[in-house]
């Protein structure tokens, strides 16, 4: 089933003209945190049958570990918080690495059909790696246009997601996105892929107002929400499409 990226923010609109292959952490601890959400987070990867790509996505799974954690000892400079301030929060995150492939289309997609519906990230950043063919992503502005985003070979693209827009009470706002249909010489649209690692910090981390980023100005703009609580609803409105969603609820009552 393909993911409706634009459900998780309330934008019903048909599914994503993409494939995805989602892996997350191969090194996982037996101990009773990761034990207890064993099924929600930490399921062992499912790897094709060729060595070479498995330890090729560990290894890239590890570098791109380091980078986020580097860039958040960055972002909680650039705060005024301690440099290790988030450490706590990412020690035993739930990050997910993506390869997204766009097949080729060869018919016109859909009314309101995108490679990928707008939306924005769920987690802290996202660090995005346009692999092959990078024209087709567009951010939107503050006035609500779409612009494209120019791709510098041998960079990353990095978002903000919606937790670090909670923490930093939209002092930081979580890139508004989607990918449209690069037309290619032809008349078809080529094919596109990209690899993006997604930083979710801990399933039971609380997510509340930096206290850098409120005064009495700048009251706290959200509730306090776990990090598990915050992906589980989005992820269940991309790939399911439900409004109502009990069982985040149940995943908020039951962090422990």
């Amino acid at each position: 089933m393909p993911p409706r990226s634009s459900h998780s923010r309330g934008d019903y609109t048909p599914p994503d003209l993409m494939e995805r292959f989602t892996t997350g952490r191969s090194d996982i601890p037996d101990d009773d945190y990761h034990r207890a959400r064993a099924q929600n987070h930490f399921q062992p990867n499912r790897w094709p049958s060729d060595p070479d790509f498995v330890r090729t996505a560990v290894a890239y799974y590890a570098e791109m570990e380091r980078l986020a954690s580097d860039l958040m000892r960055v972002f909680a400079r650039a705060l005024a918080l301690p440099e290790g301030y988030f450490a706590p929060f990412c020690d035993r995150h739930i990050s997910h690495l993506v390869a997204n492939y766009y097949p080729a289309q060869h018919q016109s997609a859909a009314a309101g059909q995108f490679r990928a519906g707008a939306h924005t990230d769920f987690g802290a950043l996202t660090l995005l790696h346009p692999a092959r063919s990078p024209r087709g992503l567009q951010v939107q502005a503050a006035d609500g246009g779409w612009e494209d985003v120019v791709h510098v070979p041998g960079s990353f693209i990095v978002n903000i997601g919606d937790l670090m827009a909670r923490w930093t009470n939209d002092r930081w706002v979580s890139t508004m996105h989607r990918v449209v249909p690069p037309v290619s010489e032809s008349g078809e649209t080529a094919d596109r892929m990209s690899i993006a690692f997604f930083l979710q910090p801990n399933d039971d981390a609380g997510i509340d107002c930096l206290p850098t980023c409120t005064d009495a100005e700048h009251p706290p703009l959200y509730e306090s929400v776990t990090s598990g609580a915050h992906y589980q609803m989005k992820s269940n409105r991309s790939w399911i499409g439900k409004k109502d969603l009990p069982a985040a609820s149940a995943a908020s009552e039951s962090q422990a």
